[in-house]
């Protein structure tokens, strides 16, 4: 079995194989955020070293005979699915000449990372969907890092992805020559810790940040057995969030929710979002902070809709200007949360506002007391 790994932990073996030119294989369930993690290990890589990350995949043909002609300005990460193609098209096509020697034209992206100053990532996602006649036409590529006649650059890092067999996904078993060409390891789901720092990262909304922190259980469920195509991943979840960014209407929610995750977990969300009704204003948990002290410790649901609540209150009101003695009204109801609610606030924030997130909590640095106010949670945050 592959030794199982966190994402950072991922994102340190991608760094020690790419300065060791090892490939890598990275296996796991589905929606978990392998292709993304890889991505984002390449745009890392492209910011370390000087150069412009670039999707080959989304560029207009213009700009990739541009990049042809001078890879040395750009780290290019190339999503290459080998479902895709029969084994002889790796190799492109013979030149036709009078020549007593074949040569070949090689395919627009194996000629671009054999170019002379070429970095980048040549991600294999998905392999183990190609059949096994495919498969084998890329031993060469992964362990020599070489087509035929024609070799990779040193500074090309190549990196596999695919699902388990048990995963259900109609998966090929990878031949043992060709694993034996990988560095392997299996990535694990993330904790719900680890999803909701990522997701205040990456603008998620905060509802939905909100309502998986009371219902972890929820983050990732999967039966490979079950025929839903919809089920509730970290990929899915984000696509949740996308769908129903700026949407209040809670029907229109559900319906669009279940959509992405399955309706099971539409249904709970949704009721989750409910309790706001029947909970204070958060205008009157702001001016009243102990009123967070009144719910029982089984009524963690309430906390965290009522948190959440308040959080988008505050975030609403920055954005619009309207700042008199708000961050100093943010800290004292942040300081009577337990303090892995208070660490959520603070991820909410961050997804909300963006950009304008710094400003906010620098401004909290401004108020009066604030090492008083924050001394309880400090290390969380």
């Amino acid at each position: 079995m592959p030794v199982k790994v966190s994402h950072s932990e991922l994102k340190t073996i991608l760094r020690q194989a790419y300065k060791a030119r090892k490939s890598v294989m990275v296996q796991g369930p589905p929606g978990i955020g392998k292709s993304f993690t890889v991505r984002e290990f390449s745009m890392e890589v492209a910011k370390e070293e000087g150069r412009v990350f670039v999707e080959w995949n989304k560029l207009p043909l213009d700009e990739k005979y541009k990049i042809l002609e001078d890879p040395s300005k750009y780290h290019v990460f190339i999503d290459f699915r080998l479902a895709q193609v029969d084994p002889t098209d790796l190799r492109g096509l013979p030149k036709l000449n009078s020549k007593e020697y074949v040569e070949w034209r090689p395919p627009m992206w194996l000629a671009l990372l054999s170019k002379r100053n070429c970095s980048g990532v040549l991600f294999l996602d998905e392999i183990n969907l190609a059949p096994p006649s495919v498969q084998s036409s890329a031993y060469q590529i992964i362990y020599d890092k070489a087509l035929g006649e024609i070799s990779l650059n040193e500074g090309v890092f190549v990196v596999g992805a695919g699902n388990r067999l048990e995963d259900r996904a109609n998966v090929y078993e990878m031949a043992k020559p060709l694993q034996n060409r990988f560095i392997w390891c299996e990535l694990k789901v993330p904790s719900i810790r680890e999803w909701t720092q990522w997701a205040g990262e990456n603008c998620i909304d905060p509802r939905i940040i909100g309502f998986l922190n009371w219902k972890p259980n929820l983050l990732f469920k999967f039966d490979p057995m079950s025929k839903e195509p919809t089920f509730p991943t970290p990929r899915t979840w984000h696509f949740a969030s996308d769908l129903i960014k700026g949407v209040q209407d809670l029907d229109l929610i559900q319906l669009l929710v279940a959509t992405a995750v399955g309706e099971g977990a539409s249904i709970e969300f949704v009721a989750f979002l409910r309790l706001r009704g029947q909970l204070p204003h958060p205008r009157e948990v702001l001016e009243n902070p102990s009123i967070m002290r009144k719910f029982s410790e089984d009524e963690m649901d309430k906390v965290i809709s009522l948190s959440t609540a308040v959080v988008e209150y505050v975030a609403e009101k920055y954005k619009e200007g309207k700042r008199d003695k708000l961050p100093e009204k943010f800290l004292n109801f942040i300081s009577v949360l337990e303090p892995e609610i208070a660490q959520l606030c603070f991820t909410m924030t961050k997804s909300i506002l963006g950009k304008k997130a710094d400003n906010f909590l620098l401004s909290l640095l401004e108020v009066k007391g604030y090492e008083e106010k924050v001394k309880r949670f400090a290390k969380y945050i």
